[in-house]
């Protein structure tokens, strides 16, 4: 399996490189042209070198309360308001071929991640009261477990180094990878004005529901 995963790594690599961005094309993408006409007044939707920025001209804040129980008389100073933006980064288009082998190496690396204590006999150290899902909390005893748990963290970081995040859309020519959305409220917490947090919402299910997945091999 390790002999399959690093040949696959290397192909994708050598597939992957050299590709350049062209923007060329922007203003012949659909699928882009088509949110941007659809955008809430106020919005605009431009790229900056490989980002597509998606961001409204009215300022928000981020309270820690329930929008119904806002003093408009005693709000943050202006200083305190952000810009609420979308933003994506944008890649020539990933094929489903590409998509699907850089699933699968990911896939395959998170089950040598999560075997690994076990490869390198540091499964007994694990402290399953403490430890997660996502992390494992070890007690080491001696001097060598010590040195085996960093070495298990050394091995990790460089298995995980060869992962990589998976387009969220495709469109005519570009996938695109969110890499920040703010202007959403979450977990109790309100933004206002609260038509900040309406429209930031309606521009993501454009998104959804104009771009293409990229699983469905379009």
């Amino acid at each position: 399996m390790k002999k399959l995963l690093f040949l696959a790594i290397c192909s994708l690599f050598l597939v992957s490189k050299g590709q350049v961005v062209s923007f060329m094309q922007v203003d012949k993408d659909s699928v882009l042209k088509h949110i941007q006409s659809k955008l809430p007044a106020g919005w605009i939707m431009h790229v900056q070198d490989s980002f597509l920025i998606i961001e409204g001209s009215q300022k928000y804040v981020l309270l820690d309360k329930n929008c119904d129980s806002v003093n408009e008389k005693i709000l943050p100073p202006p200083s305190a308001f952000s810009t609420p933006r979308l933003v994506f980064l944008m890649q020539p288009k990933w094929n489903f071929e590409k998509y699907s082998a850089q699933q699968w190496i990911n896939d395959s690396i998170w089950v040598l991640v999560h075997n690994l204590p076990h490869t390198m006999g540091i499964d007994q150290l694990i402290d399953r009261d403490k430890s997660t899902r996502f992390k494992l909390v070890f007690n080491p005893r001696t001097k060598h477990d010590k040195e085996l748990i960093e070495q298990y963290e050394q091995r990790k970081k460089e298995l995980t180094s060869f992962t990589h995040s998976l387009p969220d859309f495709n469109t005519d020519y570009y996938s695109l990878f969110l890499l920040e959305r703010t202007g959403i409220g979450y977990q109790k917490k309100c933004v206002y004005p609260p038509v900040v947090n309406e429209e930031a919402n309606k521009i993501y299910i454009l998104f959804l529901e104009y771009a293409y997945n990229p699983l469905n091999n379009r």
